[in-house]
């Protein structure tokens, strides 16, 4: 048995012992080293790239590279190495010279950047009454529950535009009065909203019209049933999941969850023939 065998049974074993013992520092460790990939699974389709900005970023840093290098090598030039007045120093200021200072101050003022977000980030943690590794896990179940609600909607405008000639609700709330359905079902769990308060269904209505106790979009005013499957009909805001993407309701009924970058290509389905609501927590 070869000593790199043993130590590599060693290790996995002393892993194994740790994730038993102490099941926390084993979970650190592994979101430090893997974490980052679904980090930046969720995010880099997101990122938009201000190609202006990248431009101008780029020419102040040639002006301020062109600048500090004739400063640097008239100073250069102006303080002799071997202290007279009149000697010229013998090496002249060379431009590599000030690419490296002006990247040691490119680095250091990304450093600054990444310093002030780490700290940030741990003070937020440090802070947070949340557990630092289940919130993901119970976000994912918010999403699928949230995708639910949407469903079931979906299902009651369904029923609602059978009973009237195909035609949707000028509201989702009006789904109260027709379809055999709650108010718990208009509120995403992830979102900071409770259910309409009341015994009666115009009492819900009444709450839901003042602007709360709704997480979802309605985009269903002055449509009828059916429609193509890339019309969407309900949506939420973004920041119901962290802006990680949100659920949309379709023409077919199928709901998805999509990116921000998918949602925007998506919600540009919505019919041009009406004013489309704006995309908040109160839209109806």
């Amino acid at each position: 048995m070869s000593k790199g065998f043993r130590w590599t049974v060693a290790v996995l074993f002393g892993l194994l012992v740790l994730s038993c013992v102490a099941p926390q520092i084993v979970t650190i460790a592994y979101m430090v080293v893997v974490g980052w990939f679904g980090y930046l699974t969720r995010v880099l389709p997101s990122v938009r790239v201000s190609w202006p900005g990248v431009a101008t970023a780029i020419t102040c840093l040639l002006v301020i590279a062109l600048l500090g290098h004739r400063f640097a090598a008239w100073l250069w030039s102006s303080v002799p190495a071997d202290g007279s007045a009149s000697a010229s120093p013998s090496v002249p200021w060379r431009m590599r010279w000030t690419m490296a200072i002006l990247a040691v101050v490119v680095l250091m003022f990304v450093a600054g950047i990444g310093a002030t977000g780490v700290a940030h980030q741990a003070a937020w943690l440090a802070r947070s009454g949340q557990p630092m590794f289940e919130y993901r896990t119970r976000e994912t179940a918010n999403r699928v529950k949230c995708a639910s609600n949407l469903k079931q909607i979906g299902l009651a405008l369904l029923l609602y535009s059978q009973d009237n000639g195909g035609r949707l609700p000028d509201s989702m709330f009006e789904l109260l009065e027709h379809v055999d359905i709650t108010p718990e079902l208009f509120c995403c769990p992830s979102a900071l909203e409770d259910k309409a308060p009341g015994a009666t269904t115009q009492e819900w209505i009444e709450h839901l019209r003042k602007g709360r106790h709704n997480s979802y979009v309605y985009h269903g005013r002055g449509l009828t049933l059916p429609q193509p499957d890339d019309v969407p009909i309900a949506c939420e805001p973004l920041g119901n999941h962290d802006g990680d993407g949100m659920n949309i309701l379709f023409g077919d009924g199928h709901v998805e969850f999509l990116i921000p970058s998918a949602a925007e290509q998506a919600l540009r389905k919505l019919p041009t023939t009406r004013p489309v609501q704006p995309t908040t927590a109160g839209g109806v």
